[in-house]
């Protein structure tokens, strides 16, 4: 590209910038940034308890679930690294 198009382009940017309305994005950024707040149904203690037992429950699970995962991995490295020294 040469010199005298790089110039010509920076030149028309510089005019498109001091035309446009910087008010327009200022409005809509204010629009746009204002905190909404969010609503949750109301529950019984009882109900708290039940959603507290059940979210304990999935934990325990999945953590029952990882450490399974964990222990077939260390089994299947021992056994692939005892197969391994056992032929050489």
């Amino acid at each position: 590209m040469p010199r005298a198009w790089a110039n010509a382009i920076l030149k028309l940017n510089r005019s498109q910038l001091k035309n446009r309305n910087i008010r327009k994005w200022k409005d809509v950024l204010d629009a746009t940034s204002k905190k909404t707040t969010k609503k949750f149904k109301e529950l019984t203690p009882t109900e708290l308890q039940y959603i507290k037992s059940k979210i304990q429950q999935e934990a325990k699970e999945a953590k029952k679930q990882e450490n399974t995962r964990y222990m077939g991995a260390f089994l299947l490295a021992f056994f692939l690294i005892w197969i391994i020294k056992s032929i050489f």
